[in-house]
């Protein structure tokens, strides 16, 4: 079970994680043209990354058509939400932690976002 520590004190918690795709190790540079374009998948807060599978073999499958890009896909659980721990104290919640989580669990030089929204817009 892939999982980070992410956050400090009463936030700390581990994060779970899995990624998708092309895992295949490269120079990690940034110039290479064999490097997977790399996409962090975030779920909105209460579901977990099993939510993304439709939109998951989408990508996968594009990637395996000739000429599709190499596509890694890196998914996690939010704190408090599916196999990722969950802390007891409510400020642990703040979109500023839950951000250091994602970042915490990249490890790609170049990666997008993809953002399912938690509820409307204000």
């Amino acid at each position: 079970m892939p999982t980070v520590s992410a956050g400090s004190g009463a936030s700390l918690t581990d994060i779970y994680y899995e990624v998708r795709g092309d895992t295949a190790s490269s120079s990690g540079r940034e110039s290479d043209f064999n490097t997977p374009v790399s996409i962090l998948m975030i779920m909105g807060f209460g579901a977990t990354l099993d939510c993304w599978e439709p939109q998951l073999d989408g990508l996968l499958t594009h990637q395996a058509s000739p000429g599709g890009a190499s596509v890694r896909a890196c998914l996690l659980d939010n704190r408090g939400v599916g196999r990722s721990g969950c802390p007891k104290a409510r400020q642990a919640y703040t979109t500023t932690i839950m951000a250091d989580d994602c970042i915490a669990v990249l490890v790609c030089h170049t990666t997008f976002c993809i953002k399912h929204k938690d509820g409307p817009w204000r």
